[in-house]
């Protein structure tokens, strides 16, 4: 039972590593876009081409900040799982220690 509670742990920490990175993709793409727009402003000559760029550049950040704040959430919903995985484990523990030193005094724990 505890290799089972082991093995959850296991995938879902592995998941929440896999969320973290694409959290971080999202924060680079989103620090790109900026920079990419900053050197286009600084650079650009044309009005409706700025309004243009900056258009294009809102939309894309939107929607980096909106994929980020779902995996931020799927992140802290696999890190709520997490630690009830690890609180199972640990009373799985507590419990095979306790029936391990009842065991050991022939009885049935109940003193």
């Amino acid at each position: 039972m505890s290799s089972s509670f082991e093995a959850q742990h296991s995938l879902i920490s592995e998941e929440i590593q896999r969320l973290q990175r694409c959290e971080q993709y999202c924060l680079h793409g989103l620090a790109h876009q900026d920079q990419q727009f900053q050197s286009f402003a600084a650079t650009s000559q044309n009005s409706s081409g700025y309004q243009e760029q900056f258009k294009k550049t809102e939309n894309a950040a939107m929607a980096t900040t909106c994929t980020y704040l779902f995996v931020n959430n799927l992140k802290e919903q696999k890190m709520y799982e997490l630690a009830e995985v690890e609180k199972r484990i640990q009373e799985q523990k507590m419990s095979e220690t306790s029936l391990k030193v009842s065991g050991e005094r022939g009885g049935y724990g109940f003193q």
